[in-house]
C-alpha cells in the first residue's frame, strides 16, 4: 500500500546527452541511456497543425511564430532546436514540459502498433514490474508497468499499471511523475475499492513529499472521512486508515512548523535570507501554530497505534518503521507546544543516535526512520537554539547522520530536507563551507525533483561552488 524504498541499483542520473539526427527524428543519446530519445516527425507536424487551428493562423503566420521558413518547418538536419520547441509551446499555450513529453514519449496509438492483449501478458508484466521494484531495478519496473498499461483491457488494468508506474517513479524520487500517474489512474472508473484506496494513500504521500501540505492533508482527510462513514471489511482497511492519519499528521506538522518558523517555508520568495530569522521569532505566528501542532499530534498518535497494530497482526515490520517516524515527529511537535524542552528533545535524539552508530543492514524503513528523526531535530535546533556554537555542533551531528541515511537508502525526500537545513543554517550566519562536486551532483538531482526547492538550490550552488571545478 505505502511506499517501500529500497537501495536503488539503477543509475537514474545519466550525463547530459549529445544530440544527433537519424531518419527524420531528433535523437538524444546519453552514456547511461538504454536507447535513443527521439522527437517524432509525425507528432511534430500534428502539433504544428494544432497550433494553426488553435490560433486560426495561416502557414506563413505559423512559420513566423516559430521563426522558420514556411517551406522548411522541419529542420533539414533533423534536430529540433530548443528555441523552436519553446516557440511551439507558446503557440499552443502548453507548458514546455508537455510539448517535450508529447514529442518524445507518446505511446503508439494505432491498432497496427499496439501489442496483442492477453491476460497472461498483463499478469507477467505486473509480476515482473513488482519484482524489479523489490530488487531496486526501478527503470525495469517502469518499463514493465508501461508495457502492462499498453496491454490493459479495461479501467482496472490501466489503474494497476499506473500504480506500478507511480511506485517506480517514487522510488526514483520523481514525486511529480508519481503524482501524475496516480491522478491519471484515479480518473479511471474503478469499482475496486482496494485499488482506489492504494492510489489515494500513495497520492497523499507524494503531495507531502513535495511539500504540498494542504493537498496531502486533503487527500488523507478524504480517506479518513470516507472510511468513517462507509467502513470497509477489507483486510487492508486498518492499514489505509492508519496510513492516512500518518500522512495527514505529517502535513499538519509541516504547516505548524512553517507557521511557527517562517524560515522553513520553501515556497519561492518566502524564505528571504535577510528576514527569515527575525520572522521566526514572532510570537504571534507561533501562537497560531499551536492548534495545528495539537491536531498533528492527535493524527500521528492515532497513526502510530494503528500502524503498530497492523504490523503485529500481519507481521509487517515496515509499518513499525512508519510508527517510529511518527514517534519522532510527535517529539518535535511537543517542543513546539512547550511540553518538552528543546534541549531535552535534542538530547533524546542524540542519545538515540548513540545506538544507531551503524545503520540497520540493508537500509530500508528502519534506517529511514533514523534520518527523519534527525531532520525533525534539526528543525527544533534551528527554531529554538540561539547559541551559535551549540547550534552548529548539533546541526553538524544531525545533518551528517541524515545525509548518511539518505545516501544509504537513496531517499531523495531526505536529501531535499538535508539541503534545506543547510540553506537555513547558512541563512542563520553559519560558516559557509564550500560544496564539493559530489554535493552538487546530489543537489542537482534534488533541484530537478522538488520544484519548490529549485530557487534555494541555485542560491546554494552559486554561493558555495565554482563551476570550473566540475571540468575533468
Amino acid at each position: 500500500m505505502a511506499h517501500k524504498r529500497r537501495n536503488a541499483t539503477a543509475d537514474d542520473s545519466a550525463p547530459a546527452p549529445a544530440t544527433a539526427s537519424t531518419n527524420g527524428r531528433c535523437v538524444a543519446r546519453g552514456a547511461g541511456a538504454q536507447g535513443p530519445i527521439v522527437a517524432d516527425h509525425g507528432r511534430y507536424h500534428e502539433l504544428l497543425a494544432m497550433a494553426k487551428i488553435y490560433n486560426d493562423w495561416t502557414q506563413g503566420q505559423l512559420a513566423d511564430a516559430l521563426g522558420r521558413d514556411e517551406h522548411n518547418l522541419w529542420p533539414k538536419g533533423g534536430v529540433l532546436r530548443m528555441d523552436i520547441v519553446v516557440r511551439l509551446a507558446r503557440a499552443l499555450d502548453w507548458p514546455l514540459f508537455a510539448v517535450l513529453e508529447d514529442l518524445t514519449f507518446h505511446e503508439p496509438e494505432s491498432d497496427e502498433a499496439a501489442p496483442e492483449r492477453t491476460r497472461e501478458d498483463i499478469a507477467t508484466h505486473n509480476e515482473q514490474s513488482f519484482q524489479a521494484y523489490l530488487e531496486g531495478r526501478y527503470a525495469d519496473a517502469l518499463r514493465h508497468a508501461r508495457a502492462m498499461r499498453r496491454r490493459a483491457e479495461g479501467p482496472i488494468d490501466r489503474a494497476k499499471a499506473l500504480l506500478r508506474e507511480s511506485l517506480a517513479w517514487e522510488a526514483l524520487g520523481r514525486y511529480n511523475a508519481a503524482s501524475e500517474s496516480l491522478q491519471q489512474a484515479l480518473l479511471e472508473p474503478i469499482a475496486d475499492r482496494r485499488v482506489t484506496m492504494r492510489l489515494r494513500c500513495n497520492l497523499a504521500w507524494c503531495h507531502h513529499a513535495l511539500g504540498l501540505a494542504y493537498e496531502g492533508e486533503g487527500v488523507a482527510a478524504g480517506i479518513i472521512e470516507e472510511l468513517a462513514h462507509d467502513p470497509s471489511d477489507d483486510a487492508e482497511a486498518p492499514g489505509w486508515i492508519a496510513y492516512a492519519h500518518f500522512v495527514r499528521g505529517l502535513c499538519l506538522r509541516l504547516r505548524a512548523e512553517t507557521l511557527a518558523d517562517p524560515s522553513l517555508d520553501m515556497r519561492p520568495g518566502a524564505a528571504d535570507e535577510a528576514t527569515c530569522v527575525a520572522r521566526a521569532r514572532r510570537g504571534s505566528a507561533r501562537r497560531r501554530a499551536l492548534p495545528l501542532a495539537r491536531r498533528a499530534i492527535e493524527d500521528l498518535d492515532a497513526a502510530r497505534r494503528g500502524l503498530r497494530a497492523v504490523a503485529l497482526l500481519n507481521e509487517l515490520p515496515y509499518y513499525d518503521g512508519l510508527a517510529r517516524i511518527a514517534d519522532g515527529a510527535i517529539l518535535a511537535l511537543e517542543t513546539l507546544l512547550g511540553e518538552v524542552a528543546p534541549e531535552a528533545c535534542i538530547e533524546r535524539v542524540l542519545d538515540e543516535l548513540e545506538s544507531w552508530v551503524e545503520l540497520p543492514s540493508g537500509g530500508g524503513i528502519d534506517a529511514e526512520a533514523i534520518g527523519w528523526w534527525c531532520i525533525f531535530a534539526c528543525h527544533v535546533v534551528l527554531r529554538e537554539i540561539d547559541d551559535v556554537p551549540t547550534r552548529e555542533r548539533q546541526l553538524a551531528i544531525l545533518s551528517n547522520k541524515a545525509t548518511e541515511v539518505a545516501e544509504a537508502t537513496a531517499n531523495w525526500s531526505l536529501r531535499e530536507r538535508v539541503f534545506t537545513v543547510e540553506f537555513l543554517r547558512r541563512a542563520g550566519g553559519a560558516e559557509r563551507a564550500e560544496l564539493d562536486v559530489d554535493d552538487v551532483r546530489v543537489l542537482s538531482g534534488v533541484m530537478g525533483r522538488f520544484p519548490s526547492f529549485r530557487r534555494l538550490g541555485w542560491v546554494l550552488v552559486r554561493r558555495a561552488f565554482t563551476f570550473g571545478r566540475a571540468s575533468r
